[in-house]
């Protein structure tokens, strides 16, 4: 259910302007899912190291780290890695069309 939702607000920002989600929301909501997903992966990555390097020991399960490592939390890094940069995007692009809008008002007003 939790990665339904995660594609669903990945694919909000893709609607056409003018939807139900305000903007500011939506851009909340990914930096907090994408600091959330960075966070998760990362910890788990730093947990995957430990015990595959014997660290923390337990050979019964270093099989499963190693494949975690390998295939698992480095794609949760990523996509909270993604999720980060389309909010920081998302919000300059915001910037600048506001601007380009306010420059075109200002054009149109002079004589």
């Amino acid at each position: 259910m939790a990665k339904l939702v995660l594609g669903l607000i990945a694919l909000a920002f893709v609607q056409r302007r003018g939807s139900k989600i305000p903007h500011k929301l939506l851009l909340v909501v990914t930096w907090i899912v994408g600091v959330g997903m960075v966070l998760y992966g990362g910890l788990g990555l730093i947990s995957d190291v430990l015990h595959v390097t014997g660290v923390i020991n337990d050979p019964q399960s270093w099989k499963w780290f190693f494949l975690y490592l390998v295939l698992w939390d480095p794609w949760w890094v990523l996509g909270g890695a993604l999720y980060i940069a389309t909010a920081l995007f998302s919000s300059r692009y915001q910037k600048f069309k506001n601007n380009s809008d306010k420059t075109k008002q200002v054009a149109a007003q002079q004589p």
